[in-house]
């Protein structure tokens, strides 16, 4: 008994610097996520380039895996498509995971984009990710974003999701 009473205060302590933790990493990656978002705005791959780690993987709702470089084309290739883009993402969920941080996030891309059938269409895709951040010499990197959900628009019309 003596011992647990001895020990709380050091859980209590150790609690509190990981709810600490969280709130200074959410303002860190609050500001990442909105480069990013930025960065694609502007057709800046490198930007990505900079935060994915090396082993970097996306895991896309029907349980694939893709990894840094197909991402990075993937992206790439986005860039190019679309016209007039934007992306908003917010932290709604964040947690330390030993020396990592899971986040939850949730986007909103829109842009316009040409369609097959010559004309330009309103594209909306409202997603929510789970994402592995960690430090990495003082640098917050991208480990691994797992895909959990998407609804699709065109032109305002639902076009599929999960």
């Amino acid at each position: 008994m003596k011992f647990a009473k001895a020990c709380l205060p050091i859980l209590i302590c150790a609690a509190c610097s990981s709810v600490f933790a969280a709130a200074d990493a959410k303002k860190e990656l609050t500001v990442i996520y909105a480069g990013l978002s930025k960065a694609f705005v502007q057709k800046n791959i490198r930007a990505y380039d900079k935060v994915l780690t090396k082993d970097f993987t996306v895991i896309d709702l029907k349980g694939k895996t893709l990894s840094r470089a197909e991402i990075l084309h993937d992206y790439t290739t986005q860039m190019k498509m679309m016209k007039n883009p934007s992306w908003t993402r917010k932290i709604t969920r964040i947690a330390k995971k030993g020396s990592n941080f899971l986040v939850s996030v949730s986007s909103d891309i829109q842009a316009d984009v040409s369609g097959g059938d010559g004309n330009k269409h309103h594209l909306r895709l409202i997603a929510a990710a789970s994402d592995t951040w960690t430090k990495e010499s003082g640098r917050w990197m991208l480990v691994k974003s797992k895909l959990e959900g998407t609804t699709s628009f065109l032109d305002g019309q639902p076009v599929g999701g999960r």
